[in-house]
């Protein structure tokens, strides 16, 4: 599922538009062995791929409200 923040998103993109291809907007919702799985790829740990501290800032707040959303549907 694409779960982007608009506002945030565009923040990384008017940074640098290359890092389109980081934006860390999808998790990955499914059942192996009728047990169900959320999960994410850190935002932390994709934009640490550029030395900008802004897009840093942006990453732990992307992640932040992700982590709260798959807490919130378990």
């Amino acid at each position: 599922m694409e779960v982007c923040n608009p506002h945030l998103a565009k923040q990384v993109l008017e940074s640098n538009p290359d890092l389109g291809l980081l934006l860390p907007c999808t998790i990955a919702v499914y059942q192996k062995d009728n047990e169900n799985f959320i999960s994410l790829a850190k935002p932390t740990s994709l934009l640490s791929m550029v030395s900008d501290k802004n897009l840093k800032f942006s990453g732990e707040e992307i992640e932040n409200g992700l982590i709260k959303i798959i807490d919130k549907a378990k």
